[in-house]
């Protein structure tokens, strides 16, 4: 069977505390398609793909105004490319 799943996990960060939703697909218990956090702007900080319970597919990252943090890819949960875009905060 399918269902979605959602977590709410707050950071305490520079003073402030933040929250990031998560929501993720599951097929019979084990994650299985897009698995997204977002920051509590409403902006996406990250999107994983998994199959089978396994990371799986494009891996994304961004920091809160949107902009492109890191990015790679997973094959069968081995991590096989990434790419960074450093930036002074």
């Amino acid at each position: 069977a399918a269902s979605v799943s959602w977590a709410l996990r707050c950071v305490y960060e520079s003073g402030w505390v933040e929250c990031r939703c998560t929501l993720s697909l599951y097929f019979s218990g084990e994650k299985d398609g897009e698995s997204k956090t977002y920051y509590d702007s409403g902006n996406i900080e990250s999107l994983e793909l998994y199959e089978n319970g396994k990371r799986n597919g494009k891996w994304a990252w961004w920091y809160k105004n949107g902009e492109t943090k890191k990015n790679g890819t997973y094959k069968d949960g081995i991590f096989t490319l990434e790419q960074k875009w450093e930036k002074e905060l």
